[in-house]
């Protein structure tokens, strides 16, 4: 969710994040890996990936298995 006072102000930008994924696919750790330059939008994204998203484990020699990998969120107005 496009925080209000940013979206009202028009501020843009993409946060990456690096999220462990454990063996169910849910993120446990979530961390700001590049910045969009707003500390608003970055909590923003890590909070909404952290509470809802569902990832596909990764795999390794058959066995599910945790792995960390890099999400970009963009917040843009269009």
């Amino acid at each position: 969710r496009y925080p209000i006072n940013e979206l009202r102000s028009g501020i843009q930008g993409t946060v990456i994040l690096r999220v462990l994924v454990d063996l169910d696919g849910k993120p446990t750790e979530v961390t700001v890996e590049s910045s969009s330059g707003n500390r608003n939008l970055d909590r923003a994204a890590l909070q909404h990936v952290l509470k809802t998203w569902r990832f596909k484990p990764a795999m390794q020699n058959g066995q599910v298995v945790q792995a960390y990998g890099l999400v970009p969120i963009a917040f843009n107005l269009q």
